[in-house]
């Protein structure tokens, strides 16, 4: 093998090295928003990685008012077999476009959420704690293609836990992505997510132990729409290879997710950001 593709495999392989690790240390965000971070700049004729490192600020549990710090990653494969494929470990999320096609994607997704035990509230940190969630699905959207590098895209995420048992949860999100200029990129989205009641029961649900345990009221959370969000994510091309990205996120939690006493002890209004370096090649 040459010495260049020598050091591009190296350069893979300690990225995923480094993604287990900090996986392994369980600092993964509460249902972190998926902004796009794609640029948008053509793939050529061969797949174009993107590999990015920074750190991101989140709730320490759904409906907290207290945030917590963490690693942020972003790995992504652009122009798998087409311009229009792609897979991508943005933080705990992963998601995918298998379709060759320019305007429909179609493609799996995985979601971990990490266990919420010890948090900063000291009567949700004395209810049970909620086992972690590994969430499989599959990703359906559509892409309205507006001109030279801007999108709308229109996207359904399912995915159901299949390590705990702890439920279902399907968001519907479009985002808008232009170009600002030659050297700024940005991303538009809005969201909603509905979830089953095994999964409000999980997060925001108060049993009569947990009640007795934690001086909260017992309380029955059924499924619904639990939240309503928008993000942005800026980017700054420093230079063909090497970009920053600016990442911001907020989402107002509904229905029983916004009843629950749990929410009560913090906030219904959740807020999220983060700073990324990607490299490409």
């Amino acid at each position: 093998m040459n010495r260049a593709f020598c050091e591009i495999d190296m350069t893979i392989r300690a990225t995923f090295v480094t993604i287990g690790l900090l996986l392994a240390g369980a600092a993964s965000a509460q249902e972190a928003p998926v902004p796009d971070l794609d640029t948008g700049d053509a793939a050529g004729s061969g797949t174009r990685w993107t590999v990015g490192l920074g750190a991101g600020v989140f709730p320490d549990y759904q409906g907290s008012q207290d945030y917590t710090g963490a690693p942020l990653w972003n790995v992504r494969a652009q122009n798998l077999y087409h311009p229009d494929t792609y897979a991508q470990l943005f933080g705990p999320i992963f998601t995918s476009n298998l379709l060759p096609d320019s305007n429909f994607r179609l493609g799996p997704m995985a979601q971990y959420i990490r266990k919420r035990g010890s948090v900063d509230n000291s009567k949700v940190d004395d209810m049970s704690n909620v086992d972690p969630s590994f969430m499989l699905g599959a990703i359906l959207g559509y892409d309205f293609k507006l001109g030279e590098q801007r999108n709308l895209a229109l996207e359904f995420l399912g995915r159901q836990d299949v390590a705990n048992g702890n439920g279902f949860l399907g968001t519907l999100q479009a985002t808008y992505r232009m170009p600002l200029g030659e050297t700024w990129r940005t991303s538009l989205g809005i969201e909603t997510s509905w979830a089953s009641s095994d999964y409000m029961s999980s997060y925001f649900g108060v049993s009569s132990g947990d009640a007795r345990r934690s001086g909260l009221d017992e309380y029955d959370a059924d499924e619904g729409f639990k939240d309503l969000g928008a993000n942005l994510a800026l980017t700054y091309l420093i230079t063909p290879h090497w970009d920053v990205t600016g990442i911001g996120a907020y989402r107002r939690l509904l229905s029983d997710a916004e009843d629950s006493p749990v929410t009560k002890e913090g906030s219904a209004n959740q807020w999220y950001g983060g700073l990324l370096f990607n490299y490409h090649f």
